[in-house]
């Protein structure tokens, strides 16, 4: 005859995502003139920010595609490609988009200075 063992049922909790995907928000829609968009979180946007088109966002950003509008950023960096339409405040000083290259570039705030970084590698986002 066989000996059963005894089993004692664990009590398990769901499983907890880490902080930054509760907060992250990605979208594909375009920024249209007239539109604003508020995220409290993160966001990644996957589409352009049109000329008239507004994007406020608490956290941090990244915009793959071009910004002809405005952008307001108050997180911790923001990563986007020049645009001499664009009007960018980060941290509500605002960024002066001449020394944005024309690739993708991180914005960032240390030491109350706000330093721009061009992004070494090309990054292909379509």
């Amino acid at each position: 005859m066989p000996r059963q063992k005894n089993i004692k049922s664990l009590k398990t909790s769901p499983p907890q995502e880490p902080k930054i995907q509760e907060s992250l928000k990605v979208m594909d829609k375009l920024v249209r003139s007239g539109q604003e968009v508020n995220v409290k979180g993160d966001l990644l946007l996957l589409n352009r920010v049109n000329s008239g088109g507004v994007l406020l966002v608490k956290g941090n950003l990244i915009v793959t595609q071009i910004v002809d509008g405005s952008v307001r950023c108050s997180g911790n960096f923001m990563m986007l490609k020049a645009s001499a339409k664009a009007n960018i405040v980060f941290h509500d000083v605002e960024v002066d988009t001449s020394h944005l290259k024309e690739r993708l570039n991180r914005v960032e705030l240390k030491n109350n200075e706000i330093i721009i970084t061009p992004v070494l590698k090309e990054t292909s986002w379509e």
